[in-house]
């Protein structure tokens, strides 16, 4: 039996690389309680379908308090001088049904094939920043602005603002680490009002002129009764879907390039075999799941694997841990781009709170490698094992930077 150090998942020695720790929670300890932040940890693949499946006996509803801050006066600063945070589409059906129909005609896969040539350009004018011979930072050039520009347009707010933008869902995410110190959290709240106030003030332009946007669908948006969507509402989801389109994307293309040049032989694969490339995507989201786990709370007592999860207790489903499941994926530990179940992994959740984006980062990502690998060639780290690092965090698994290196494909050596 390994100790529970190695199981630590707050430990950000074990975030950084934690393999080890997902394979020991998957065979030794499959529901672990982590005292350090109070909640258990489920990490196998079928236990998380069921958990996702089941929100009798677990819901998404967070306690008032104690669970992102825990302190009262973060919590209070937002109640006195904003709204109480909220995010929509973390709900029970039928609410979360009702609600999410509303929205998902926004983000079909049809539609957002839509964006297609908007999105190539804007890759192509991103990919011009890796020309040159110097190294260079592909998180702050290429991973951040490319979602966050995407989702400014989207949600019909200024291009010129998402630096600003990433700056909030940078803070907004904050609570997830369950590490903040009591200023920290305040800090968090303040930054997280001046975040709603941006999007109110953007909100109410939108019912004086709306457009063909996200925003605009939020405040035309009306319940089957002719009931508009509540301020609250409004608020949340333009929030979520913000933070939700940047985490994701960026660190999925962070992690897929670090994934591409680790494989020996993939990179000059991929560019002779592109139809490889939408495996390869799914692959890199298995291995290196951006959003690491997520959370629910159990409405009653639940007995799972000999170990019993009492009534009100916050539980951390591993989606990192269950997409190299044995159980579930063959040699899971491997990045096979001939892999024929690589889409069944739970990087964006399961059944009906499946990422209700995962449509336009699959395609973000997709055509990211497709626009790079046709134009630059022999990808590689640029300073060795001091090229990136992650953020310690333990929700996210996010890259703090990477620096790399590569060659215009038309003069690169072969």
């Amino acid at each position: 039996m390994r100790t529970d150090s190695v199981m630590d998942l707050s430990n950000p020695t074990v975030q950084k690389c934690p393999w080890e720790a997902y394979r020991a929670l998957r065979d030794e300890a499959p529901v672990h309680y982590l005292p350090e932040v109070g909640m258990y940890v489920v990490s196998r693949y079928e236990d998380i379908c069921r958990i996702v499946r089941d929100s009798e006996r677990f819901s998404m509803r967070k306690p008032d308090k104690g669970f992102l801050f825990r302190t009262d006066a973060a919590v209070q600063y937002y109640e006195d001088h904003g709204l109480p945070r909220y995010t929509p589409l973390s709900s029970d059906p039928p609410y979360h049904t009702d609600f999410r129909s509303r929205v998902e005609p926004f983000f079909t896969s049809s539609r957002i094939r839509q964006w297609e040539p908007y999105l190539r350009d804007l890759i192509e004018d991103l990919a011009h920043g890796l020309d040159t011979d110097q190294p260079v930072d592909f998180v702050r050039t290429f991973c951040f602005p490319l979602p966050m520009s995407v989702m400014t347009v989207l949600l019909g707010l200024p291009l010129e603002d998402h630096a600003l933008l990433k700056h909030y869902t940078d803070v907004w995410v904050l609570p997830y680490s369950h590490a903040m110190t009591a200023e920290q959290e305040m800090y968090v709240a303040e930054e997280g009002v001046k975040l709603q106030r941006y999007i109110l003030e953007h909100l109410e332009a939108k019912r004086r002129n709306p457009g063909d946007d996200l925003l605009s669908l939020l405040v035309q948006t009306r319940r089957e009764d002719g009931s508009p969507l509540t301020t609250q509402e409004m608020v949340g989801f333009a929030e979520q879907a913000v933070v939700g389109a940047n985490e994701t994307t960026q660190n999925g293309l962070a992690m897929a390039m670090c994934a591409m040049i680790d494989t020996p032989g993939l990179e000059q694969r991929l560019r002779q075999e592109p139809k490889r490339i939408k495996t390869f995507v799914e692959e890199c989201l298995r291995l290196h799941s951006p959003t690491a786990g997520m959370y629910r709370f159990a409405t009653e007592d639940v007995t799972l694997h000999g170990v019993t999860i009492p009534k009100g207790a916050a539980v951390h489903l591993r989606f990192a841990a269950a997409n190299r499941d044995e159980r579930q994926f063959e040699d899971p530990d491997r990045l096979d781009v001939e892999r024929r179940n690589a889409g069944s992994h739970v990087a964006f959740s399961h059944a009906t709170h499946h990422c209700l984006g995962a449509p336009l980062a699959r395609l973000e990502l997709n055509l990211s490698f497709q626009v790079l690998l046709a134009s630059r060639q022999n990808f590689r780290l640029a300073r060795g094992a001091d090229s990136y690092d992650y953020v310690p965090g333990l929700a996210l698994r996010q890259m703090a930077y990477l620096w790399l290196q590569s060659d215009p494909l038309a003069t690169a050596p072969a």
